[in-house]
């Protein structure tokens, strides 16, 4: 989890310091969801 918000955080206009708590679990909630669904 850490390494996919780390590679997120990396995208072109995206930068880890501008995000907010909420942003950050939203992310996490969206990549768990996603990667729950690819399995």
């Amino acid at each position: 989890m850490q390494t996919a918000l780390a590679k997120v955080a990396i995208e072109p206009g995206i930068r880890a310091e501008k995000l907010t708590i909420a942003q950050m679990v939203a992310l996490a909630d969206a990549l768990g969801a996603e990667k729950i669904v690819k399995k």
